[in-house]
């Protein structure tokens, strides 16, 4: 079981309560950072000698909310998700070899994409950041080179207070199926 927060509205909240995440998968949508689905983060793995990010996983939703989305303090939510799925069904992007694999495919199909992308997609708020990874996973997902599994999680970096680091300041998880989402609860912000 893993347990991750989703930074969002009130009011998108209670649709999501309501009704369940959608993913929108238009080819013509640009990607976010790990491809499409729907983002949260979960905390460092403390008991195995992982080392501690720089807040919370509940705080980097909080944060995402307030500063990324700019969604005023009163009206964000914070929702916890359990996803049960099993270790071996999704892929940790923080595990060397991982990595590694994914990295050599993404250097084959760069330069095409490089060519494409202004044609391909429309501009949105995902496209101006002009971050790479999410379209060259959905690129390899759909050519056929690698089957993206229903979940990926990889340490990230996002620019919450406007500055720039090389280290990372969260773990961010896709969920690309949300039948994996076993329960989603409303949290006291």
């Amino acid at each position: 079981m893993i347990t991750a927060y989703h930074g969002t509205s009130k009011m998108n909240a209670k649709q999501i309560l309501e009704k369940g995440f959608r993913i929108k998968r238009d080819e013509k949508l640009y990607p976010n950072d790990l491809g499409h689905g729907i983002y949260g983060y979960v905390d460092s793995d403390t008991e195995s000698g992982d080392t501690y990010l720089m807040q919370s996983a509940k705080e980097s939703a909080s944060l995402f909310a307030k500063q990324i989305r700019k969604i005023d303090e009163k009206h964000v939510a914070i929702l916890r998700m359990d996803i049960e799925i099993d270790r071996t069904e999704y892929l940790d992007l923080n595990e060397v070899e991982n990595r590694n694999h994914v990295v050599r495919l993404y250097q084959e199909v760069l330069a095409d994409l490089l060519i494409d992308i202004r044609v391909k997609y429309a501009v949105n708020r995902s496209s101006r950041r002009k971050q790479m990874d999410g379209v060259v996973l959905e690129k390899l997902n759909q050519d056929g080179l690698m089957d993206l599994p229903e979940v990926i999680i990889k340490d990230t970096y996002t620019r919450f207070s406007g500055i720039l680091s090389n280290f990372t300041n969260g773990r961010e998880i896709v969920i690309r199926d949300p039948k994996v989402i076993k329960a989603i609860r409303l949290l006291n912000v």
